[in-house]
């Protein structure tokens, strides 16, 4: 028989906003986020990214929002689907599991769109005012949140690329 649900819901959320110089009319921000239920088990996946693009709203805008779907993509294609209609007897041995594939593949999938990112996505598009070749591309944050809907246990994977920053925001403070 299930649980009651938790009196204070679990809450995960992707922002992004550029905040290092001035900013602009072409933001070039780019926000996502995916929830994968397993609701025989009780348990919630949460993958977000924020990605803030570089150069332009033309290559900055595009590379923002590509880099955000590769990585959505690639990491959640990795969930297996039939794991959301499996029923495990032991609610720890499913939590377990699924933990663990998510670890497995959180770090190659970030290292592959980064890998994408610098072979395709940084490339020369003229030069500036002081003849300096312009590049695009851009620079992100993503996470993994494991939620146990029931318990309120969470497992969190967080990773910053370049001079993004991640921020984990809790009841009692910001780290």
């Amino acid at each position: 028989e299930p649980l009651a649900p938790l009196a204070q819901p679990i809450s995960v959320a992707a922002a992004c906003k550029h905040v290092c110089g001035p900013v602009k009319e072409d933001d070039q921000d780019y926000c996502l986020a995916e929830v994968i239920d397993f609701p025989q088990q009780g348990y919630r996946v949460v993958l977000t990214t924020g990605n803030d693009g570089v150069g332009g709203g033309t290559g900055g805008a595009r590379w923002a929002h590509t880099t955000a779907h590769r990585f959505m993509g690639a990491l959640g294609s990795r969930i297996p689907s039939f794991d959301r209609q499996s029923h495990f007897p032991d609610r720890d041995q499913f939590w377990q599991l699924l933990c663990e594939k998510v670890k497995a593949f959180f770090f190659p999938t970030i290292n592959w769109v980064t890998g994408c990112l610098h072979n395709f996505g940084t490339a020369e598009v003229g030069t500036d005012a002081r003849n300096r070749p312009k590049v695009f591309g851009c620079t992100w944050v993503c996470a993994v949140a494991i939620c146990d809907l029931w318990t309120g246990r969470v497992e969190l994977t967080g990773y910053a690329v370049g001079d993004s920053n991640f921020f984990l925001v809790t009841p009692d403070q910001i780290e």
